[in-house]
């Protein structure tokens, strides 16, 4: 497994350009008219254990216009059934390997989002997750949003800081907190 500072090298080197455009964004706007809004999960495990949040996050947009993805491939994912049902809607498995772009980059089940993209997307994973980057980079959506993380300002226009002192539980729930005070 590469350390840290080569993937980053990698990521710098072959995945980012920055996302620099001349359109100011008004987040408040984009949030509220949001009609649709991607959020891109951890893994599958570690939403598990908080549905609560991220319902409430869930809730701040319209009905259905929210759709989740998780990475890794359904079939080795014991907790689908679980997040689907707490959830009461369908969650996206890009259906590939951890860390293998080129199986989510040809995907069946994302060719159907590339045809509506997302207005919205927001990744609540705080680690560095290399398919939800990707999934960051494939959809041009006006509102991207995020933990900050190393290099994040080339995939988000908007980073959230997390405390290093808090567990992620109380961070996701800082950063409900913080998306709420832009769609109130």
């Amino acid at each position: 497994m590469p350390n840290q500072h080569t993937f980053e090298k990698f990521l710098l080197k072959y995945f980012f350009h920055p996302f620099f455009t001349s359109d100011p964004v008004e987040f408040r706007s984009h949030l509220k008219s949001a009609k649709h809004v991607l959020i891109l999960c951890p893994e599958s495990y570690e939403t598990s254990a908080h549905i609560a949040t991220l319902k409430k996050i869930i809730k701040l947009f319209p009905k259905d216009t929210v759709q989740l993805t998780v990475p890794g491939k359904a079939k080795y994912n014991p907790d689908i059934h679980k997040l689907e049902k707490e959830l009461g809607r369908p969650v996206i498995f890009p259906d590939a390997a951890k860390d293998n772009l080129l199986q989510v980059s040809t995907s069946e089940v994302l060719k159907n989002l590339k045809h509506q993209p997302p207005d919205v997307l927001i990744d609540i994973d705080a680690e560095c997750n290399l398919i939800n980057l990707f999934l960051c980079k494939l959809f041009p959506s006006a509102v991207r949003i995020g933990f900050s993380k190393s290099s994040s300002h080339s995939f988000y226009n908007m980073e959230y800081n997390q405390r290093a002192e808090l567990s992620y539980g109380l961070n996701l729930e800082n950063f409900f907190h913080f998306l709420k005070s832009f769609t109130c």
